[in-house]
């Protein structure tokens, strides 16, 4: 029986059209054979995606989470079903569109303190799309440093993680961290992970790796829901509260700055007469300066 080397766990929530596009791509661009394991832990308050996999592609593992407590919990749920020496924490709104596989589990065999990392990602139109960011952020002046990085497309290990819509990871570094947190409902994980690989041994790294590429479709579900953006911006103020309470971080110093960027946003939508962008910048606003003042 051949050995299992790469493990990639896919979080599920309703939208199987994404689903679908991610899994064929995986298929397609699968260039380790039987050495690939794919999970998918769907967290669909029905049995609509589990019964789709189930049907349509019989070498996939799928499990059902009778209750969405997030997407770490799902991520471990997939994780306790998986056996690969190395895994993949993929976005189901991601989708391959080049081999990846064997080019990652060489990179990780090359160097033993890389402990994990994120591959480019790209947009369908193959621009830049968010692959990482800076490590405990806010405000205006880090938001301006964070886009001169993208431009000039500069990592800076330790400081920096990658998105966890890709995160590959060594396997006994996930079981060393204790996986992923599940107070985290959603969002701060990828930053969370970073500080927990940092404190298990100083010299690992998370690295970015910018010659292969994932297409992400990075908020498609919400684009035009104004509602789900709002609600997302609270999941992620959500978080963002327990994260700096976990890690001791000054979390008003951080909502000040926060809110001056926000506001900032809100002139420029007023400048370019963008309404919708108006209406929801300044429930986001105010979303923020309530957490403040709490």
């Amino acid at each position: 029986m051949t050995a299992i080397k790469l493990s990639i766990i896919i979080v599920s929530y309703k939208n199987i059209e994404l689903l679908k596009l991610c899994l064929d791509s995986i298929y397609s661009f699968n260039d380790i054979g039987a050495s690939l394991e794919i999970i998918v832990s769907d967290n669909s308050p029905d049995m609509q995606v589990y019964e789709f996999v189930k049907e349509n592609y019989s070498n996939v593992i799928v499990t059902h989470n009778f209750k969405n407590r997030g997407f770490g919990y799902g991520n471990n749920r997939g994780y306790e079903l998986s056996t690969g020496e190395y895994l993949l924490f993929l976005n189901p709104d991601t989708y391959l569109i080049e081999p990846i596989f064997k080019y990652c589990i060489d990179f990780f065999k090359r160097d033993t303190e890389l402990a994990a990392f994120g591959l480019r990602l790209v947009k369908p139109n193959f621009e830049k799309n968010f692959s990482y960011g800076l490590l405990d952020s806010s405000g205006v002046v880090d938001w301006i440093k964070l886009l001169n990085y993208w431009r000039t497309d500069t990592f800076l290990e330790g400081k920096m993680f990658t998105s966890g819509a890709n995160l590959f990871i060594r396997r006994e570094v996930f079981e060393k961290i204790g996986h992923f947190d599940e107070h985290i409902f959603m969002y701060y994980e990828e930053s969370d992970i970073l500080h927990r690989i940092q404190e298990l041994n100083k010299n690992y790294k998370m690295s970015y790796l910018k010659e292969k590429r994932i297409v992400h479709l990075e908020g498609a579900t919400q684009r035009d829901d104004d509602n789900a953006v709002i609600n997302s911006y609270k999941r992620q103020l959500e978080s963002f509260k327990y994260y700096c309470k976990k890690y001791e971080l000054p979390i008003k110093e951080y909502l000040k700055k926060d809110i001056l960027l926000f506001r900032l946003r809100l002139l420029k939508y007023y400048l370019t007469n963008n309404k919708r962008r108006i209406t929801i910048q300044k429930k986001i606003i105010e979303l923020a300066v309530a957490a403040l003042d709490s």
